[in-house]
């Protein structure tokens, strides 16, 4: 059976460990499109994090 192919950039919170979630990470992952579709930006974020630092969100998003 085939290894599934994993992150090989240092974690997140403990730069000394590999990161080791299966590609494409959700961290250190960019997909490029290079198609004529208006671009689309993906934060990984979580529910505690995005209600913590909502107004920053929607600062975010009136620029965009």
């Amino acid at each position: 059976m085939k290894q599934p192919l994993i992150c090989h950039q240092p974690d997140r919170d403990v730069p000394k460990v590999k990161c080791s979630w299966p590609l494409p990470c959700p961290w250190h992952t960019v997909i490029i499109d290079i198609s004529d579709e208006p671009a689309e930006l993906r934060i990984p974020l979580t529910a505690k994090n995005a209600l913590r630092h909502r107004r920053k969100l929607e600062d975010i998003g009136n620029i965009l």
